[in-house]
């Protein structure tokens, strides 16, 4: 009889309840997530102004049907981006001529020397530009870095803490 017990058990989920399918269950987690900041102290809501990886402005163009020899890209005295792709094919006395040119403004903040420009797949140009770090944004890596250190390695990380932690009071485990 040991077997069949399970048949004759009184169900977990009575028929009349709405146990099985409530439909402000839904509605009961989100309100619950919105309200989680209430019994959050206050200094886990900083919200840093800096970005955890060095900051890069980019653009990105489709130039499928130009090879990357086809395209140059520069930048100018007053910040501005170029970029211009030229094809040519001659057959016989035939030719066609493709061509674009482009032009983006750069942030005062961008470091020209430092440009990188290079083909993705299916025919995407990407322009990438470092940004200069400011005050407010410092391109602060937020990475661990092991550090030699008197014959012995060690774990090193800086980083900005609230206006509100005493870094003396501050232990990292």
């Amino acid at each position: 009889m040991g077997d069949m017990d399970q048949w004759f058990r009184e169900p977990v989920h009575g028929p009349n309840t709405l146990d099985l399918f409530d439909p402000f269950d839904e509605l009961d987690n989100t309100i619950s997530r919105n309200l989680q900041w209430l019994n959050r102290p206050e200094f886990l809501n900083y919200m840093p102004l800096f970005p955890k990886v060095p900051q890069k402005y980019r653009i990105t163009l489709d130039c499928v049907g130009f090879s990357p020899k086809s395209i140059t890209t520069e930048i100018t005295e007053n910040n501005k981006l170029i970029v211009h792709g030229r094809e040519e094919s001659k057959q016989g006395e035939d030719f066609s001529v493709r061509e674009f040119k482009k032009s983006f403004h750069l942030p005062d903040t961008c470091e020209k020397d430092k440009m990188v420009s290079f083909m993705a797949t299916g025919g995407k140009l990407v322009v990438e530009v470092p940004l200069k770090e400011t005050d407010k944004s410092p391109n602060q890596d937020l990475f661990p870095k092991i550090v030699d250190k008197n014959g012995s390695k060690v774990v090193k990380m800086q980083f900005i803490l609230p206006e509100n932690v005493d870094p003396e009071n501050a232990s990292i485990s």
